[in-house]
C-alpha cells in the first residue's frame, strides 16, 4: 500500500509542478499532437524525469516514516 501512496503522490505532485513550469517557461510539446520533434521530445520527457526523481525520492522517504 505505500508503494502504491509513493508512485500516485509522485505522479500527481510531478505533474503538477511539470505544469507549472512549463507554463512559466512557455514551453507546449504534445507527442500526439505536435509534429514529431525529437530535441522537444527530450526537453519533454527529460524535464519530467528531472523533476520524478527528487519528488519520488521525498515521497518515498516521508510515506515510509508513518
Amino acid at each position: 500500500m505505500k508503494d502504491f501512496l509513493v508512485g500516485l503522490i509522485s505522479i500527481l505532485v510531478t505533474v503538477l509542478i511539470y505544469e507549472a513550469l512549463t507554463t512559466l517557461i512557455g514551453f507546449t510539446y504534445n507527442v500526439f499532437s505536435d509534429k514529431f520533434n525529437f530535441t522537444s521530445l527530450l526537453i519533454d520527457m527529460g524535464l519530467f524525469i528531472i523533476i520524478f526523481m527528487p519528488v519520488y525520492f521525498a515521497a518515498k522517504k516521508i510515506i515510509s516514516k508513518l
